[in-house]
């Protein structure tokens, strides 16, 4: 997933862009969302305390096309290929790939037709510094899904059900989320 912090928003774009899921441009949702760091309040967020974070320009960006089904496919510069479909317990999908399904089953839940997608996502966002590598990850998926839907989300809701998502797509002990995993 991660191609480099020398990487330029650019040159991630061109990545995702490229890879063999974006077969057709014109019908492309490009999404982004910025890792973060918190200026006050770390390790607060989780036990409902107030937190002040500031964006980084560090960012995660998914190109995504609509599928006729169900199923969701991704790729990742860092990561590989997976796939899962809407219909799975987003806690049974694999790994990294859990945050994708966590959020589109959230947005399904909040009434968000969501239907199935090849993905390329590619950041350029440190993995496991403590940037919210995964909440951009969360985010950016939000924004992809909602877009697929030919919906343009509300920006502050969006944040809030990344910061949920940990309750759906439960993650190993210690990782941590709460109402600061957001852009």
């Amino acid at each position: 997933m991660s191609i480099g912090a020398s990487s330029t928003g650019v040159e991630q774009y061109r990545q995702c862009t490229t890879s063999p899921y974006n077969r057709r441009m014109a019908n492309d949702v490009v999404a982004q969302a910025p890792g973060r760091v918190n200026l006050l309040g770390d390790h607060t967020d989780y036990n409902d305390s107030f937190v002040l974070p500031l964006a980084l320009p560090f960012t995660t960006i998914i190109s995504a096309t609509p599928r006729a089904d169900n199923e969701v496919h991704l790729i990742s510069a860092g990561y590989g290929t997976t796939a899962f479909s809407l219909t799975d317990d987003p806690s049974t999908v694999d790994s990294w790939a859990r945050y994708v399904a966590a959020m589109a089953h959230l947005l399904t839940r909040e009434g968000i037709k969501t239907s199935g997608f090849d993905a390329s996502i590619t950041t350029n966002i440190p993995i496991g510094a403590g940037l919210s590598s995964s909440a951009a990850l969360e985010v950016a998926a939000g924004y992809a899904i909602a877009g697929l839907a030919g919906i343009e989300p509300d920006p502050d809701p969006l944040p809030l059900l990344g910061a949920h998502s940990y309750r759906v797509a439960p993650r190993s002990a210690g990782d941590h989320h709460g109402h600061d995993d957001s852009p």
